[in-house]
């Protein structure tokens, strides 16, 4: 999958992994998703993480988070990606 905004293409890859750990996106500290405090457990739940979601793992980015968007600086490995919206 492609995304283009702008100037900028992102290229996500999937990989089915179905037995990985469930994080969600709170970006309450940074925009950094390697900050263990930027994630939780469960959707809206309390931060810091159990860990920061990877290969294998599904990292979910719902409304109910609580700041800053994920920015991605590297190449990011996981199982699954859920974003949604509003």
């Amino acid at each position: 999958l492609l995304i283009s905004r702008g100037s900028e293409d992102v290229v996500l890859r999937w990989v089915d992994l179905a037995d990985g750990a469930d994080r969600y996106w709170d970006g309450g500290t940074s925009a950094d998703p390697n900050d263990i405090n930027n994630w939780s457990d469960t959707d809206g739940g309390a931060t810091p993480a159990t860990s920061v979601p990877g290969t294998g793992d599904h990292a979910h980015f719902t409304a109910n988070g609580d700041g800053n968007a994920c920015t991605l600086t590297s190449d990011w490995a996981l199982g699954e990606t859920t974003v949604l919206v509003g």
